[in-house]
């Protein structure tokens, strides 16, 4: 708490914190990105599922798609790499791993929270989107979209 309010006190806000640039940069990206990728995952899964009434294909193939279009918007936008053959391995693996990392923190962030009301819903919710994007931030920067010195 108190680095906070070492910061309140200079002024800074959280992106002031970030020490370089380009960071800075990738990471209000990657949260645009990150916020299309949800909505198109969104509007996708509703236009399937009431075209084809299937929950389950329809969700498959609506994350689908909004993984496509964060793998291709962080690798050119926010990242501004080149791949290499093997990024959209390494990609898939990051996302899969985040999915579990999501779906737990979930579970245990309700089992704290000790009942099922929406206020507890919505704070796990909101706690398992936290960990899991700055997991993916984290491994997309220094291991999927690494840049070459």
């Amino acid at each position: 708490m108190k680095t906070y309010n070492k910061f309140r006190q200079k002024g800074k806000n959280l992106l002031e914190v970030i020490p370089h640039s380009s960071t800075k940069k990738e990471s209000i990206f990657f949260v645009i990105i990150g916020i299309t990728s949800v909505l198109i995952d969104t509007l996708s899964y509703l236009f399937l599922f009431y075209f084809t009434g299937s929950i389950k294909f329809s969700k498959f193939v609506s994350f689908i798609m909004g993984a496509v279009f964060s793998y291709y918007g962080n690798k050119n936008i926010t990242f501004n790499v080149k791949a290499k053959k093997s990024t959209p391995l390494f990609f898939s693996l990051v996302y899969s791993i985040s999915l579990g990392l999501n779906i737990f923190s979930n579970s245990f962030s309700l089992h704290l929270l000790q009942n099922k009301e929406t206020i507890s819903i919505l704070i796990s919710f909101f706690v398992a989107t936290l960990i899991s994007a700055l997991f993916n931030f984290i491994m997309m920067k220094f291991f999927v979209f690494k840049k070459k010195k």
